[in-house]
């Protein structure tokens, strides 16, 4: 049984941690104890559970050997169904800038960004993404924006890097 081992290894645990505490190991390594503290805590609200069996806690049962994906799926919705539908504006034309206009290569070999995909990215709003809309931009989430972000960094880490610093320089917020 899982919570008896859990048992067996905090007494041994215990043994461990006793010798330590009497030649002033855990002295200099201070939070070692609050770890210890926090270890005992959830062990022992593990083997007060009714289920001794499944402890509700993906990452312990994956430390048991146990793999229980209904603790981490599905995946939570971040996005309403009109930000899916924004998003899915989006993702197309951006990957078909990515193939057709823009050239990752020629870019680095340029060490420059050529102006027609300045403007090809500035025309789709790539560097207001995450801007309100009231004031010029495209009003996107941090999920939309990651989204597009996965997209940008799959084809031009550069270009990549450009729109992102336009995202985050400056205040997002109007007030």
């Amino acid at each position: 049984n899982y919570a008896r081992d859990c048992s067996k290894d905090l007494a041994r645990e215990a043994t461990v941690y006793s010798v330590m505490k009497r030649i002033g190991f855990l002295k200099t390594l201070r939070f070692a104890t609050s770890k210890w503290s926090r270890a005992k805590q959830q062990i022992a609200a593990f083997s007060s559970q009714n289920d001794a069996s499944t402890p509700a806690s993906f990452a312990l049962n994956l430390f048991a050997g146990k793999l229980v994906p209904d603790e981490v799926f599905p995946f939570p919705q971040a996005l309403s169904q009109e930000g899916k539908e924004t998003l899915g504006l989006l993702v197309d034309p951006l990957t078909k800038f990515y193939e057709e206009v823009n050239d990752a290569a020629k870019n680095d070999q340029n060490e420059k960004l050529s102006d027609e995909v300045m403007d090809g990215i500035k025309k789709m709003g790539g560097f207001g993404m995450q801007i309100p809309p009231e004031l010029g931009g495209l009003g996107l989430t941090n999920s939309q924006y990651a989204r597009l972000g996965e997209i940008s960094g799959k084809y031009d880490l550069g270009l990549s890097i450009v729109m992102g610093a336009h995202q985050s320089i400056g205040d997002r917020k109007s007030g």
